[in-house]
């Protein structure tokens, strides 16, 4: 319940900034990227690192509890915390997810950059988002019917582009460092075809990161609204809708 928001004050983008990913660890993990996935990365890379000090913005989820309605987040939600009951007759059958220590109080498109991003291919990503989106609003829609959701479609997809340069820098930090780390443990053949695949979709990102962020630029200064963006390419209840 959203009169329930103080139960939930804690927010854990502040901790991850000041903490964890800080702007100098972050310039160290982006500024490796090129010398392991490739010397196509560098013109991309050498724009985040410019530009980074202004578009690794962790506080950007914070202020978006101004923008729209508040939902649970997850926070971590990708791939390693997504369980399936494959025994099911049904194998997309979503079985459990884990780690829930990060959940806080945010807006319902925190959960759905990093589903779209992990789960996605990049190509796909960008063609379907803006569809993935509204079939899922019209999903909550049926779900709540005759109630209607506290937040407008319109206001879901103007949340997921302000979120996503910064939301999907952290998540090309991750996977970089992630990817990088587990390919000793693969076969050569796998080593193959893994790295073809990750390079390809981390190039993606770090092209779509840029890109976001410069429209972002634009906007502000031409006081463009926020949620009309057309360019660029969950709460927890927001997640099981769209695996289900």
């Amino acid at each position: 319940k959203l009169d329930q928001q103080k139960e939930f004050k804690w927010n854990p983008w502040k901790k991850i900034g000041t903490c964890v990913l800080t702007k100098a660890v972050s310039r160290k993990v982006v500024a490796e990227i090129p010398g392991f996935y490739g010397a196509e990365f560098e013109p991309l890379i050498r724009k985040m690192l410019f530009s980074l000090d202004e578009f690794y913005d962790v506080e950007a989820p914070i202020r978006e509890l101004k923008e729209i309605s508040p939902v649970l987040v997850h926070a971590d939600i990708w791939q390693s915390n997504l369980m399936w009951d494959i025994s099911s007759d049904n194998p997309r059958q979503l079985k459990t997810i884990l780690d829930w220590q990060s959940i806080h109080v945010g807006s319902p498109a925190e959960d759905l950059v990093f589903l779209l991003i992990c789960l996605l291919s990049g190509e796909d990503r960008r063609v379907h988002w803006r569809s993935l989106l509204s079939c899922l609003y019209q999903s909550i829609e049926r779900e709540m019917a005759p109630a209607k959701p506290s937040f407008t479609l319109d206001g879901l997809l103007g949340s997921y582009i302000r979120l996503f340069p910064v939301l999907g820098f952290i998540v090309l930090m991750r996977f970089s460092v992630i990817f990088k780390c587990s390919l000793p443990s693969l076969n050569d053949e796998d080593r193959v075809k893994f790295s073809e695949r990750m390079s390809r979709n981390l190039f993606l990102l770090a092209d779509d990161v840029i890109s976001s962020f410069e429209s972002s630029r634009k906007r502000q200064k031409k006081h463009l609204p926020l949620c009309r963006h057309q360019s660029l390419p969950v709460s927890v209840s927001l997640t099981l809708f769209l695996l289900s």
